[in-house]
């Protein structure tokens, strides 16, 4: 079997199911049923003790409703809805000033943490 960038024998790249499958109110049992695995092979792979092939994380991503990216350590971590936003931005460039403004305003009102 040809290994993909996430298996086990590709630890640099952790996966974040763990994570997201908690975000989404999700048990082990329900991701495992939803994905039809058993718990014990969801918990193997929350840990990195089991490869995972593409075709199975993208159906998690789905079941999660997160992009791919999500569940990737290395991914960009966007929601749907966030890659909604970052699409309609990059589809209507003109208002992107607006876009700015008001990231700058938030930062403004929410400092980041340690600063």
């Amino acid at each position: 079997m040809a290994r993909g960038p996430y298996s086990i024998e590709n630890r640099d790249i952790p996966l974040l199911i763990r994570e997201c499958r908690i975000a989404a109110g999700l048990t082990q049992e329900q991701l495992a049923e939803a994905v039809d695995a058993s718990q014990a092979t969801v918990a193997r792979w929350e840990r990195g003790e089991v490869d995972l092939s593409v075709r199975k994380l993208m159906h998690i991503a789905v079941i999660l409703d997160v992009p791919v990216s999500a569940l990737i350590k290395q991914g960009d971590g966007l929601s749907v809805h966030e890659r909604r936003m970052v699409e309609d931005l990059r589809a209507h460039p003109k208002h992107r000033h607006i876009i700015e403004s008001t990231l700058r305003a938030l930062q403004d009102t929410n400092p980041p943490q340690g600063s």
